[in-house]
């Protein structure tokens, strides 16, 4: 199984991204990810997107929209496995759903490759509703503005400037960001890619893992306190 054009085993190096992670999150539980247990997921919590899931016409398209259905189910910080932790990130636990900046344009356009949120977050609930209405944007061969829009950091970018509870939100700052975690853009497709093919397609944006997808989830307690804070058991 292949992620995206990228090898079907991460190398070496992502190992020890992943363990600096563990280290400066001793308490969190880490879960690994990949397509048959994304599609175990769905099957069994969100049986009426399997089709949409199944139908996806790349992985990588498969590989953006699990990360919604993880994190609302579960709760918790989705971390591509292609990023270093430099220090803990439990004083983002208070916001109920966190999401990053481009690090080129660092004011609007959101990545997907760190994002939180508490669990059966209505931002995450928003995000998975308008997962088919992206889908129809997607192609068969590898396209950066499909990639980009129909799960990817674009579509993300689009729900979150459309969600109407903006206080639920809360946006990291890109200076804040690179003080606790480092990503190493190891991604396996690139700008250059077929995006002269992509313009016009990339018009109708207007109109409103395999192998070493991470997640990193906290231990919640939602019985005390509110549920728009994340808390520690015990």
């Amino acid at each position: 199984m292949k992620v995206g054009n990228g090898p079907s085993t991460p190398p070496k190096e992502y190992d020890e991204m992943r363990e600096s992670w563990r280290t400066l999150h001793p308490d969190w539980t880490f879960m690994d990810w990949d397509l048959p247990k994304c599609r175990a997921l769905i099957a069994d919590y969100y049986p009426e997107y399997l089709a949409m899931f199944e139908d996806y016409k790349r992985d990588i398209y498969r590989i953006d929209s699990c990360r919604y259905f993880i994190l609302h189910h579960y709760g918790g910080a989705y971390v591509d496995t292609d990023i270093t932790a430099l220090r803990p990130i439990d004083e983002l636990c208070r916001h109920k759903n966190v999401v990053c900046l481009n690090a080129y344009t660092k004011k609007f356009i959101n990545n997907n490759h760190f994002f939180m949120s508490t669990p059966r977050s209505e931002f995450m609930a928003e995000c998975i509703r308008r997962l088919p209405s992206s889908a129809l944007l997607q192609t068969t061969g590898d396209s950066w503005t499909s990639t980009m829009l129909v799960a990817g950091p674009g579509f993300l970018t689009g729900v979150a400037m459309g969600y109407k509870k903006r206080r639920d939100l809360f946006t990291l700052p890109y200076e804040e960001e690179k003080l606790l975690f480092t990503h190493h853009e190891k991604h396996s497709w690139k700008l250059g890619r077929s995006i002269m093919g992509d313009i016009a397609r990339g018009a109708l944006v207007i109109s409103g893992a395999a192998v070493g997808v991470f997640l990193a989830k906290r231990a919640f307690d939602q019985q005390s306190r509110s549920h728009d804070t994340f808390v520690r058991r015990g």
